[in-house]
């Protein structure tokens, strides 16, 4: 075993060294509990790079995958924490990494599939200087070689999303009581111009639609996130054009409650969004939600409620997975809601926690909390994941 030295507490330079340990048993069944004592757990202290060699394994950790993306020849696409982006072949084997200093946030593909842009954040930090606010870093990546082909600073800090058409959208997610900037840039990468939301609230902080045939915001109108004022909007990004379309809640609250929305897809001539209905009082238990709302004039088809926050959400017109913090995944009729099946998530009994996923007919890929990427197979007759 490589275990890590005791003077890993009070070092300058923790997590650096190992030390290299081997236990003998006869027969490992018959160990009983504390039977092995601390002499036998000396040994060698090695460093670093004996330790990789030793283990053949990266020490390096990872953290949360918080955005995904398959491409059509198998490739999966992956941002993290410390990492801009990253692509792996359908082997398993990561083909490249491009590293960052910040957060990996959000992966958005353009339609050639040769390039993809991406947001990174970073975290809002106290200094002697005050408070730092938080800013993105926006760049296209190559999909050859994962080399940054390009940068926008939109001069705020963005949250990013894309319609099928092409056209992507930054918007300023900077909290503030006026209406936001919201960059659009063109199919060609080229073409940039920008049109004004109402408030962007901090309930909403992101509504990245998949498969939008326009561009979907969340946009507050009144005075505070209370007063239910907040409206779904598309914008037509060739015109500039913005309309809203229904308010975000589909029934009344009472005072002192709102409603906000998370990951969403379009499917035909509707969206299906997670959301939460949140209050300044207190706890709400069953507040967390999956709806379907029909564009037309903002009907739900059904709702769906849950007790712990929705990571994440994708399908199609048949079926919508649903992954939850508590580290369940969830399949639901996309047309009736119903739940179809649901599941914990678990490698070799280890419970995980999803934060990201990507589906497809008979796939699902799984971002982890830890930094994993989790790729099942959904089986047809039991309609669960291997």
């Amino acid at each position: 075993m490589i275990l890590g030295p005791i003077s890993d507490r009070d070092g300058e330079e923790p997590w650096t060294r190992g030390v290299d340990v081997r236990i003998e048993r006869s027969d490992w069944s018959a160990v009983s509990e504390r039977s092995i004592d601390h002499a036998e757990l000396s040994g060698l202290e090695i460093d670093h790079e004996q330790v990789t060699r030793r283990t053949n394994v990266d020490r390096t950790s990872r953290r949360q995958v918080w955005d995904m993306a398959r491409l059509a020849d198998g490739r999966v696409l992956a941002t993290l924490g410390g990492v801009r982006l990253e692509s792996w072949l359908p082997s398993g084997e990561r083909e490249w990494v491009l590293a960052s200093q910040s957060v990996g946030r959000q992966i958005e593909v353009c339609a050639d599939q040769q390039s993809a842009w991406t947001n990174t954040a970073s975290d809002q930090v106290w200094t002697s200087s005050g408070l730092i606010d938080p800013f993105s870093s926006v760049a296209r990546v190559s999909l050859t070689d994962g080399q940054v082909i390009e940068t926008l600073d939109p001069g705020f800090p963005a949250i990013a999303t894309m319609d099928t058409k092409g056209w992507l959208a930054l918007r300023n997610s900077k909290y503030a009581m006026s209406s936001t900037e919201v960059v659009l840039v063109g199919p060609d990468n080229q073409s940039v111009k920008s049109v004004n939301l109402g408030r962007l609230d901090a309930l909403n902080y992101s509504f990245q639609v998949r498969q939008a045939s326009t561009l979907y915001f969340v946009a507050g109108s009144g005075d505070s996130i209370w007063n239910g004022t907040t409206q779904v909007m598309s914008v037509d990004a060739t015109s500039g054009t913005v309309t809203p379309l229904f308010p975000l809640a589909w029934e009344d609250q009472p005072d002192g409650y709102a409603c906000s929305a998370g990951p969403a897809i379009q499917v035909r001539d509707a969206i299906i969004y997670a959301g939460a209905i949140s209050s300044n009082r207190a706890a709400l238990p069953g507040n967390r939600f999956v709806v379907r709302r029909h564009l037309c004039n903002g009907a739900p088809a059904w709702v769906f409620t849950a007790d712990y926050p929705i990571t994440a959400l994708d399908g199609n017109d048949e079926t919508v997975f649903i992954t939850l913090y508590s580290g369940e995944l969830l399949a639901l009729d996309a047309v009736t809601g119903e739940m179809r099946w649901r599941q914990p998530l678990a490698i070799h009994e280890i419970p995980v926690v999803p934060m990201s996923l990507v589906a497809e007919s008979s796939r699902l890929l799984i971002g982890t909390l830890d930094g994993r990427i989790l790729d099942c197979s959904v089986r047809p007759a039991a309609a669960t994941p291997d």
